[in-house]
């Protein structure tokens, strides 16, 4: 099992893990790519949409939010403030690229 924080460099790629537990399930976490700062969100950040190939091109801004926010309120408002609290330094991470396991890649 990784643990919060811990590194794994496959090539030239260094993946870090970052746990989210309790924001869907007790062992969630998100993988974070720096040299491409690409977040490989898990379910988190996902939305009820669709598109082959799965990118936002042609969604506004105010489609993907209509499709993250039934998605948020069954899947995350449960979860605690303490839970929801990671989400904050996630948030502060230079992130280009959001490649949610649901929804459209952001």
């Amino acid at each position: 099992m990784v643990q919060h924080g811990e590194s794994l460099t496959l090539g030239d790629y260094t993946f870090q893990f970052i746990h989210t537990p309790g924001l869907h399930w007790p062992d969630n976490m998100v993988t974070w790519l720096a040299s491409e700062n690409i977040l490989f969100s898990n379910d988190l950040f996902g939305q009820y949409l669709a598109e082959e190939p799965p990118v936002n091109a042609g969604y506004s801004k105010e489609a993907i939010l209509k499709g993250a926010e039934p998605y948020f309120e069954r899947v995350f408002a449960p979860a605690s403030e303490s839970d929801k609290a990671i989400i904050a330094d996630i948030a502060a991470m230079p992130i280009q690229t959001v490649a949610t396991g649901h929804g459209l890649i952001l």
